[in-house]
């Protein structure tokens, strides 16, 4: 259930970022979706790659693809929940724009996003930093799995689906990265 409801604040925080024509102040407000997350101890796949293969960590592997099964799951729920409004054609043209992004760039893209986010749920990360790791993935443009689902929901199909895997597993090696830079072997 953590991993639905984590999913279902992300979603939401794309909502929010959708709604708000300034991206700046979009980003920022999206990353309200992530402070949630952390206040309420919800389990987030980008925020749970850091544990992948750690020695001594309560996340196995497979609880890891589960989390991720969860949030796209609540991702899934909101999208179903904004199909009929005004965010769906704002979130079919984002999923449009990112399906053209080449796979190596949404692999890259992935990794540096997940860096990004294994600091902003560090669990010594000030909750001010987190939201400036958010504020700062998305202005670079760098992918978030559970974020980009949303948006390529909207436009669905096989390719769509293989995209948000190959972001979720750049994801999950910047995600690695990170957390051996911040000695969190």
């Amino acid at each position: 259930m953590k991993s639905i409801l984590a999913g279902m604040f992300i979603a939401l925080g794309c909502c929010v970022y959708i709604s708000i024509p300034d991206k700046l102040i979009g980003a920022l407000c999206f990353s309200m979706g992530l402070l949630g997350i952390r206040l309420f101890k919800l389990d987030l796949y980008t925020g749970k790659t850091q544990f992948f293969l750690k020695r001594g960590s309560k996340y196995s592997p497979a609880s890891i693809f589960w989390i991720f099964i969860g949030n796209i799951f609540g991702v899934y729920i909101i999208y179903w929940l904004s199909i009929l409004s005004p965010i769906s054609i704002v979130g079919r043209a984002i999923g449009e724009s990112k399906n053209l992004i080449p796979w190596a760039t949404l692999i890259f893209n992935g990794i540096m996003c997940g860096a990004l986010m294994t600091i902003a749920t560090y669990k010594e990360t000030p909750l001010w930093i987190s939201s400036l790791a958010v504020v700062a993935f998305i202005m670079a443009g760098f992918n978030h799995s559970i974020a980009d689902a949303f948006y390529f929901m909207f436009i669905g199909g096989w390719e769509a689906l293989a995209k948000v895997i190959v972001i979720a597993i750049g994801n999950l090696i910047g995600g690695r990265i990170a957390a051996i830079g911040l000695n969190n072997i």
